[in-house]
This record gives C-alpha cells, structure tokens and sequence, in this order.
C-alpha cells in the first residue's frame, strides 16, 4: 500500500504544527483574550479551538482517502486515478485555506487586542509554519522508482492506473492517463511505449528496447525495424529462434535476406502441421516470383487444414495468376464441407494487394498461427502478436485482424463489439462476428435471424438447434433443419451433415424410427463415420436391438477418444441393458464424479429411479438441469421427472 509519507507522518506533524499555533496564540493573547486568575493561563475560546482543529483534521483526511484511491484501487483503473489527482490538489488547497482561515482568526483577535506589532509577529508566525509544512508535504509525494528514478505523487498515481488498465485491457484509458504524466524517465518513456503498442498505434523512440529480453519490447522493437524495412536487422535478431511462435519472422526475414535454403531446413525441422508447412513453402515460392512451384505447394494444403482465411488467400492468388481451374477446384473442395459451405454466398476475392510482398505475407503468417491455435485465443500472447500484425499491416488484411482482435476480447475482456464494427460487410467473417455478439447477448432471435438468412452458416444453425433442443421446442428445431435440407446449393457432404444433425433432434425426444432413415441416408454418402456409429448406437439402444453390436460401436469410440463422456454415457447406458442396473451404476458414477455432461446425470437419475433411491435421483436429474447448457438435454423434459418424483 502506498503511504502518504516513508514514516505515515503527515497526520503527527501537522498535529504540531496546529498545537504550536495555538500555543503561540495562548502565550502572546491570553491577557487581552479573556479576564484571567494572576499565574494561570486563559483558555482560548472554544469556538477558535473547534474551527482550528476541523481544518486541518479536514485536510488530514482529504489526504487520507486520497492515498486510499491509489493504493487500492476502489473506484477502478479508469475513473479512480482522475479522482485522485483531483483529491491530491483539493488537499493541497486546504493548505493554503487553511493559512487564509487562521489569517482571518489573527485578525479578528487583532481587533481585541489592537496591538498591530504582535499582529504581524503572529501572521509571520503562520506563514513561516505553514511554509515548512507545504514544503515537508511536497517533498512526501515523491516516489522512487527503481535506478534512481524519482515522481511526483500524482504521476506515480497515474503510473499505476495506466499499469491497471492495461492488466484488464482498458487500452484507451491507459493512453490518456500515461499521457497526463508530466514526469519524463526510462520507466515512463517504456510505459508510453507499451501503450501506443496495445492501441495499435506505431511506437516512438523504441532504440532503448533493444537489448530487451521482454517479448512485448522485443516485438515492439521488431515492428520498427520493419518500418524501417530493416529486414536484415531483424534476421540477425532471430536467425537462431527456434521457437515456432516466431517462425514466421525468422521466416520471411531470412528469405528477404536470400537465405530460403537455410529457411527450408528450419521449416523441415519444426514439429508442426504438414499442410502449414505446404502453406508456407507456397508464400516462400510467390515472394521468389516462382509461380508454379508455389501453386504446386498450394496443392498440397489440405482442404481440412483450411480455414476462411486461408482460402481467401490461395483464391486472391489463384485469380491474380489466371488459375481458373484451381480456383474452381478450391471452391468445390471448400465449399463441400460443412464449415465452408456459407462461402457460396460470399463470391468476392480480395485483391492479391492485400497478400503480396514481404510484410503482407508475415501479417497473413500471424494471423494464421493464431487462427489455427485455437487455444491460444484466450491468452495474451494472440493480442501481442495480433497488434504487431496490425501496426505493420499497412492497413491490408484488416478484417482478419479486426476479427481476431475480437475473438480475444470476446473471450478474455475488453471492447470487442468496436473489433467487430469495423469488419466489412462484405467478409466471410462478418457473419462470425453478428454471430458472437448475439451469443454473448443470449439473444436467440438474433441468432435465428442469422440462420434464417444463411441456411448454410452452420454454426447460427447449430446454435439455434442445440437452443430449441434444450428448450423443448421440437417443431423448431425440425423446420430449420427441414428447410437447410431443401436448399438448392446444399452439397453432398453437407446434406450428410444435416441428417446426422436432424437424426440427433429424432433421438433427443425418443422418436428412433425417423432417426434411423435418416442415418441410412448419411451413410450413404459419408460411409460409416464416428457420429454415424454414435448416432446408430443410440438408435439401437432406444429399440433395445443390436446391443451387442451398439456396445461395440461405443467402446471403439472410447478407444479412439479415452476422454469422451458422450460415448461413455452410451456405453453405461448398453451396460443396464444387458448387465443390470448395479454394474452401470459403478461406471457411470465413476464418470460422473468428474464429468460436466448434462445427458450423463440425467441417465444417472433414470438408473437412480429404478433403483428406488429418489434422493438421488431428485439431484442427479438437477445437476443436468444445471449443466444444460451443453444442450445435450430436453430441460421440460428433465423437469417432468422431477416432478413424479415429488
């Protein structure tokens, strides 16, 4: 906590201060002031004594609550730092009250006594006093920083609210208050430095980072070599970096340098994705101006592997080439899986002006590395590599960045409606961006506006399906996926998508008959995938058929995937059937002592039911009501249960 003095001894030394003025008034006036015993001293009056001591116990305590807003914090790192400072100069005015307040006491004793002389001698007195304490205080509000370094304590206080304020990424709010800090050192300097960073603006006087071993400085530092189109300066800086977070810019900076062999060793050497590393040897080739070989590396990028961003990027270089035959192939490939299939209704490609050259090409390798980390979304590194993409992008690319940037606020904190706002409405990814403010909002009729508009934009469809699933609302559910299934550009692979999905809602209200055609149906243009065998267990179990068969299907899924609840859930449900109620009880409670899967708990209350024990039945059946938003179960129906059991 951050003291108002080294010692805390603001409050003892003006406590003196007002007792030796006092003293001072009873030894010089107490003759003239009130009619006295000779040898004992006249009281001074009550009235002077009270006003007195309210001052400066007022301003003891102005500075008291002032210290209280720096050192915890309680109004918040964007508002408490601005009451502070105006707190720490209404403190200091009560000082100069106070000497204007005790010069209107010394007067109105002056008018009883009328000795002018002493009068002057007191006023001295005051000032003189008054000046030592002003002086004491002044030199309490300055901090050492560390090296030397002293501040003021108003800029201290705003040093710690801009250091707040960017912990819970209030990137705005730090700006404008480091900006008010008049103190101008080392620690100051990096601390502005930082900020314009984190607002996506271009640092200045960024040499001192250097020899910096922080990531943000060394990231900060490297963004103004490429400003500086020191290409060369960066390399040496990472030649021998071996981590794959910061491939890309020993990548592209050692093949500005001309060293793509020793650049292709590195690519060999990491232990990543084949088809990110066909991605890349592809943008290796394009910066060589070797058309041919990069389009064959294109090729080798697997249409699994891709997300929109790459596929708008191998599209824009396609159409700049004159491939319109990879152009069509790409589109076919992409479109035809679930994820892409939105795609068909987005036919603009950005310009190649966007990917070309050196830099857009290290943007677009950023922003990659994050999109296809999913992980790494919800950690700061995203939003450090993020702003360094966007400070050295050129304004290219921006949608992915504006997006990404989102992402991380979304699920972190932070202003990620005004990322989203600035999305084109023409990108694929604006749809994903409506999309995430209407799922933080939980507003479903937003969400179902979506899917209504974009039949094919799986997740808005998911979402409003696993909503009405879990609302009951069967009719729902069933007319949206009845109409996807009715558009006239579905593909293939995506109508197989949607009869698993429309088996799934049969399934979830006991209707097996009609999930059962449409398996049949999905197998046969997907063959026999794992939510086929999923899917086709739950159709048997529910007719109480091909239990031997359905066992097997869950038990290689669990195999496959150890940590898979869902399959697990399936296989204790096979196991009451054919085993009894005590040997699923033994599994199923063992899986859901650590489990969070709401269809779990509620066929552990059904076995709890047949076993006679409503106690725990009653909270196995609310527990999957607490754990529904996984919407893996029928909550009306849930709560139908608990009812009988009541």
């Amino acid at each position: 906590m951050i003291r108002f003095g080294k010692d805390n001894s603001f409050f003892n030394s003006d406590k003196k201060f007002a007792f030796f003025v006092i003293d001072s008034i009873q030894m010089t006036f107490q003759p003239k002031i009130a009619k006295t015993t000779p040898g004992k001293p006249a009281p001074l009056p009550k009235s002077i004594i009270v006003t007195f001591f309210g001052i400066y116990f007022a301003n003891w305590a102005l500075s008291r609550i002032c210290r209280f807003c720096v050192s915890d914090s309680v109004l918040g790192a964007t508002k408490f730092i601005l009451v502070d400072h105006s707190l720490s100069n209404f403190s200091y005015l009560i000082n100069f009250s106070s000497i204007f307040i005790s010069f209107i006491l010394t007067y109105l004793i002056m008018k009883e006594i009328k000795k002018i002389c002493i009068g002057v001698i007191l006023i001295a007195a005051m000032v003189s006093g008054s000046y030592l304490l002003w002086k004491k205080i002044s030199n309490m509000n300055r901090f050492e920083m560390g090296q030397g370094e002293i501040i003021s304590e108003s800029d201290f206080g705003l040093f710690l609210a801009t250091q707040h304020a960017l912990n819970v990424n209030d990137f705005e709010s730090a700006a404008r208050m480091i900006n008010m800090v008049k103190t101008d050192n080392a620690s100051i300097a990096r601390l502005k430095t930082i900020t314009d960073f984190f607002n996506g603006k271009i640092p200045q006087n960024v040499d001192a980072l250097k020899n910096s071993k922080d990531l943000i400085d060394g990231l900060i530092y490297d963004s103004m070599l490429i400003q500086r189109d020191d290409w060369k300066s960066l390399y040496n800086r990472h030649a021998k970096d071996e981590t794959i977070l910061a491939a890309p810019l020993r990548i592209f900076s050692g093949v500005k340098q001309g060293k793509t062999k020793e650049v292709e060793k590195f690519i060999d050497s990491l232990k990543t994705n084949d088809s990110w590393k066909s991605f890349v040897r592809g943008q290796i080739a394009v910066l060589n101006n070797d058309i041919d070989g990069a389009a064959k590396h294109f090729a080798n990028v697997h249409p699994d592997f891709m997300n929109i961003n790459d596929y708008l990027y191998l599209m824009s270089f396609y159409q700049e080439n004159g491939m319109t035959k990879d152009m069509e192939i790409l589109r076919a490939d992409f479109i035809a899986k679930p994820g892409g299939m939105y795609v068909f209704n987005y036919p603009d490609i950005p310009d190649w002006s966007n990917y070309a050259g050196y830099r857009n090409n290290l943007v677009f390798s950023m922003i990659q590395n994050i999109s296809h980390t999913q992980i790494m979304i919800y950690t700061d590194l995203s939003l450090v590599f993020l702003r360094f993409a966007q400070i050295i992008s050129n304004e290219s690319n921006m949608d992915a960045v504006n997006y990404y940037l989102g992402q991380y606020y979304f699920h972190n904190s932070g202003d990620y409606k005004s990322c989203y706002d600035k999305i084109s409405k023409t990108s694929p990814l604006y749809l994903f961006s409506k999309l995430s403010v209407a799922e933080k909002n939980q507003d479903l009729n937003t969400i179902k506006e979506i899917a209504r508009q974009n039949p094919l934009f799986v997740p808005a469809v998911q979402t409003v399906i696993r909503e009405d699933v879990k609302n009951g609302d069967k009719n729902s559910a069933l007319a949206l996926l009845n109409r996807t299934l009715k558009h006239k550009n579905l593909p293939e692979e995506g109508k197989a998508h949607f009869l698993e999905q429309r088996a799934h809602v049969y399934l979830m209200f006991q209707d097996a008959n009609h999930a059962q055609k449409d398996l049949v149906a999905a197998k046969e243009i997907t063959g026999l995938t794992n939510n086929i065998m999923l899917l086709q267990s739950r159709v048997w179990l529910l007719q109480n058929r091909e239990l031997d068969e359905a066992y097997n299907y869950a038990m290689a899924l669990v195999k496959k995937n150890p940590s898979d609840v869902y399959a697990w859930d399936l296989v204790g449900q096979i196991v009451a059937k054919k085993e009894g109620i005590d040997a699923a009880l033994d599994l199923m409670e063992s899986v859901g002592a650590v489990a969070t899967v709401s269809s779990l708990h509620e066929h552990l209350g059904d076995l709890y039911v047949q076993k006679g024990d409503k106690e725990k039945a009653l909270r196995a059946y609310s527990q999957a009501i607490d754990l529904s938003d996984d919407c893996l179960v029928v909550v009306p129906l849930v709560r139908n249960k608990i009812r009988k059991l009541k």
